[in-house]
C-alpha cells in the first residue's frame, strides 16, 4: 500500500495563517458588497416613496402566500425547461425566456392580489397551518 508524503506546494485552497502572526488571513471587504447594500437601500427608498407604494403593496400581498407562489413557480419552470417537461432549455433566445418567466410571475402577483382579497392564508400556508395546528391538540 503506498503511503503518502505531504507536499510543499501551496495549492491548498484554505487560507493559510500569516508568518509573522497568528491571526487567519481575512479577505478583504469586496466592493460588491457595498455595491448590494447600496442597492438595496435603494431598493428601500423606492418603496418608501409615493410611487413605489403600490409596488410594495403588490408585492406584500404575494409575500403573504410566498410558499405557494415558489412552489407554483418551481413546478412552471421545471416543467417548462426540464427534459420531464418541455425541455425549452437552451431552445430560445434571452429575451422569450426573460417574457417566460415574467408573465407567469405577473400572473402570480394577479392570481395572489386576487386571492389574498378573499381568503386569509395562500393554499400551502393554510395546509401548513392546519398540520401544524392539529399537531399541537
Amino acid at each position: 500500500m503506498p503511503t503518502s508524503t505531504p507536499s510543499n506546494s501551496s495549492a491548498s485552497s484554505a487560507p493559510r495563517a500569516n508568518a509573522s502572526t497568528s491571526k487567519p488571513a481575512i479577505a478583504p471587504r469586496t466592493p460588491a458588497l457595498v455595491e448590494h447594500r447600496r442597492d438595496a437601500c435603494g431598493l428601500l427608498l423606492l418603496l418608501s416613496a409615493r410611487p413605489g407604494r403600490r409596488l410594495g403593496e403588490v408585492l406584500a400581498l404575494a409575500g403573504r402566500m410566498a410558499l405557494t407562489n415558489y412552489l407554483t413557480q418551481s413546478m412552471v419552470m421545471a416543467l417548462a425547461f426540464t427534459g420531464y417537461g418541455l425541455a425549452w432549455y437552451g431552445r430560445y433566445g434571452l429575451a422569450a425566456v426573460l417574457t417566460g418567466c415574467l408573465v407567469p410571475y405577473a400572473l402570480q402577483l394577479t392570481v395572489s392580489r386576487w386571492l389574498m382579497r378573499h381568503v386569509r392564508y395562500g393554499p400551502v400556508e393554510w395546509l401548513l397551518l392546519a398540520a401544524t395546528l392539529a399537531r399541537r391538540q
